[in-house]
């Protein structure tokens, strides 16, 4: 997971957090568990990009039973990318509810100011990112989980579509024993018209001692034209595959 943050450098900035929490009458309000309004500030200077910025969120959790949440929130303030500054108005509302033991379900809708980060001409955008999951788990070995998630940008001077991007993400997860499980995922990109498969198996004979086995794969959607592959366009076919074996004991003395 390393490769999806980006190091910040060059940035000195500050932040404060403050929360108010009240337990309604659980005689009364049996289904809620709590009330916490927040508010989150945070400011600085980028020196790489030129410029100041500030983010504020304000918003109210709520906990309520079947470790049921919601959090609705709104951010303003500005960023500087590349020496010009742009706003950050966004609206979020997420929440996640456990409906039985076998079945969780979660979810995330944000809609608001965005930024193109183009090195030499960025622009200012509208992002709408959608984001819908369940979690199956019929037994104690057995677990799915199935995500989708939806993202559009458009130029906020013009309304023009920039792109959209749709995400269907699945993992299978099955625990044959205490020492031995199999992990399936498979992933759907429609920016990169591709998928991700990627299956693992995991035997671990003590804390320390264990040993792994993969097999993973990238199918892509591209056709060979003029001596150049050309995505998005043909059949899906597999362009890379590749196996692994790692093994690691621990000896104590």
């Amino acid at each position: 997971m390393q490769t999806a943050f980006i190091n910040r450098v060059g940035i000195t900035s500050g932040w404060g957090y403050a929360q108010l929490s009240f337990y309604p009458d659980k005689a009364k309000y049996p289904w809620l568990r709590r009330i916490s309004p927040f508010s989150f500030t945070q400011g600085g200077r980028d020196r790489n990009a030129g410029g100041n910025e500030i983010i504020q969120v304000s918003g109210v959790r709520l906990s309520f039973t079947r470790q049921g949440q919601l959090r609705v929130d709104r951010f303003d303030g500005f960023e500087t990318w590349s020496g010009r500054r742009f706003g950050r108005a966004t609206w979020r509302m997420q929440g996640q509810v456990q409906l039985y033991p076998w079945l969780g379900l979660d979810g995330q809708h944000m809609t608001g100011e965005a930024v193109y980060y183009d090195p030499v001409d960025p622009f200012q955008g509208d992002r709408r990112d959608t984001r819908l999951g369940v979690t199956f788990q019929p037994s104690g070995r057995l677990s799915e989980r199935v995500t989708y998630r939806r993202v559009s940008f458009d130029r906020q001077s013009t309304g023009d579509p920039v792109y959209d991007l749709d995400i269907v993400y699945s993992r299978t997860t099955f625990q044959f024993s205490r020492q031995f499980f199999v992990r399936g995922i498979v992933q759907f990109d429609s920016s990169r018209a591709r998928v991700l498969t990627d299956l693992l198996g995991s035997y671990e004979l003590r804390p320390g001692t264990v040993v792994y086995a993969g097999y993973g794969s990238l199918i892509e959607q591209r056709e060979f034209v003029d001596g150049d592959w050309v995505h998005g366009r043909g059949d899906y076919a597999a362009s890379q595959r590749g196996l692994f074996f790692k093994a690691s004991y621990l000896y104590r003395f």
